[in-house]
């Protein structure tokens, strides 16, 4: 069902894309080695999923492993409507402004934000360069 319009151009604000978790070591890590942003299986001695970004005040935290109850109930409402690749698939992302009457989309990112607070500024310009190309390619 679509949304009632009541203006006649409606543009979402807080868009938000996923960007691959490898996305920065793929296209930099031989660049920068460690001070790459990535995915990590293991952080001082322990063994889980970790996400290095460089961040200023904690440049390493654990990649969540449950949603909170808003954010799964919101999952699952999108999984049941075909939508739950919608931040990362550009297809079901068209689908998705389609059956929300949206004109237009404010794209934000997701790990990069993050890494926007890495002190390194060498590192932040890669990052910044290769998100951007990704993004340019997602919305094309």
């Amino acid at each position: 069902m679509a949304t009632t319009r009541h203006f006649p151009t409606l543009i979402s604000a807080d868009s938000h894309a996923y960007e691959p978790s490898d996305l920065w070591w793929k296209a930099l890590g031989p660049k920068f080695g460690d001070r790459t942003p990535r995915i990590m299986e293991e952080y001082q001695g322990e063994e889980r999923r970790f996400v290095y970004t460089g961040y200023q005040d904690r440049p390493v935290s654990r990649v969540r492993e449950q949603l909170s109850r808003d954010t799964e109930g919101a999952a699952m409402e999108a999984s049941e409507k075909g939508f739950e690749a919608c931040a990362r698939d550009p297809a079901v992302r068209v689908r998705f402004r389609q059956e929300a009457s949206l004109d237009a989309e404010a794209m934000i990112p997701t790990n990069m934000l993050a890494i926007f607070r890495n002190p390194d500024v060498e590192v932040l310009q890669g990052c910044s360069q290769v998100f951007n190309d990704w993004m340019a390619e997602f919305i094309s």
